[in-house]
This record gives C-alpha cells, structure tokens and sequence, in this order.
C-alpha cells in the first residue's frame, strides 16, 4: 500500500487480503503466500518508468522504520481484495526503539548437479550454505509466561527450520527429476538423493527452501 503515496504507483497484494480467511471465532487464517504485485506491459511502460518503480521501493525500504500496517476498516462478502477500505494502524503508543531484530544463523551442507550446463557445474559437487533468519518485532511483555521478553523463542525457529530446511537438505544431493533414471536409489550413496522440477541451482534453491518455511509464519504488522 506504501507504494500509492509515496510514489503514485498501484499494486495488487496478493495474500492475506486476497485470499485470507475467518475462523469460526473471528480470527483471521492467512494464507501460506503473501505478495506485492505490480504489473508492466512492455507496450505501455519505458525503461525510466521501471527506474522509477525500483526508486520507490527503495525509498520504501529506507523507511521502513516509520511503516506502519494497515487494518481493513470496511470489506464486502466476497473479493475483498478490489473494494476493502483500510486506515493505518495506530500503534503510536509502542516506540519504535522497542522493536528489537534478532538474527539465528543456520548451516548446512548441499550437494548439486546443473543437469545441462555447460562449464564444471554440470558435474556433482557441493556447497556450504550460511542461513541468516532475521526477526523483527517487539518482545512480549507478560511476566510469568514462559515466552516473556522474547520476539520469539529460537527454539520454536530452530524446530520450524529443521523441518523446513535442515533435515531434508543438510548432507543431501539435490539433482533435476530428468536425473532420476540414472540414479540407483537403492544405493546408500544416494539415499539422501533430492529431485526438484526445477533446475537446482543457489537462487531456485533459496526460493523454494523460504516458500517451504513460509508456510510455518504467521506475519503481523509491525
């Protein structure tokens, strides 16, 4: 939403507002997705208006200290998404030096193999893979609970990026699915053998691997 103000540009969310739900007791269920989308035809937009997008989403992210969420105030039954009216949140009584970051560092070990590349990528060889998780929020303040004074406890972290992450991907081979037939997967050697329907490189790794953890958060505004 940021975008409209402060740049003149309109972008769907695709998300919490499209596809969010209500449980049976009011609460809000979210989707496993949550994206910012903006649309630009070759036709219609030049060079210096996607410099111009790219400048406004920095200067977004320069400010995203002073961002705040938006509450829907108004919705109808059905797409919401076209017709909701919203109003800031008004969270002037929380400073923002009291939200806090804290950052959990993982590591693992991949191996990889870019089925027709055209240099030494093609053959398997590995990698070591640094994961930084940054949380950013402000620490509960309720004495006597087993959480106080924690964004969140880096026990339930380490237990969502394990599942996600660590467990399926530490010491594993990660190959495209056309490898399939000239693996013998009944070999200990690759019992640890990952295929993808995608080619398995650093990036689509990174994408599918947060997609995969994604679904474990719930984001609120802050």
């Amino acid at each position: 939403m940021r975008t409209l103000p402060l740049g003149g540009i309109r972008s769907v969310e695709i998300g919490s507002v499209m596809f969010g739900k209500y449980a049976a007791d009011g609460s809000l269920i979210l989707p496993r997705w949550s994206w910012c989308v903006s649309r630009h035809p070759r036709r219609v937009y030049t060079q210096s208006h996607i410099e111009y997008v790219a400048e406004t989403f920095e200067e977004i992210l320069r400010q995203r200290e002073q961002v705040r969420g938006y509450g829907i105030v108004r919705e109808p039954k059905f797409l919401r998404h076209f017709t909701a009216h919203f109003e800031p949140i008004d969270d002037s009584s929380v400073p923002s030096l009291q939200r806090v970051r804290v950052t959990k560092r993982f590591t693992f070990e991949l191996a990889h193999a870019l089925s027709g590349h055209d240099g030494v990528c093609a053959g398997v060889h590995g990698h070591s893979y640094v994961l930084d998780i940054m949380l950013i929020g402000i620490p509960r303040a309720e004495p006597g609970h087993p959480k106080d004074g924690m964004v969140m406890d880096f026990a339930d972290l380490k237990h969502i990026v394990r599942e996600a992450v660590i467990d399926r991907y530490d010491h594993a081979l990660l190959l495209h699915e056309r490898e399939m037939d000239r693996i013998v997967q009944d070999e200990a050697m690759f019992a640890r053998t990952v295929f993808t329907p995608w080619q398995p490189t650093c990036e689509t790794f990174y994408w599918t691997s947060w997609a995969a953890s994604s679904g474990h958060c719930r984001r609120k505004p802050i």
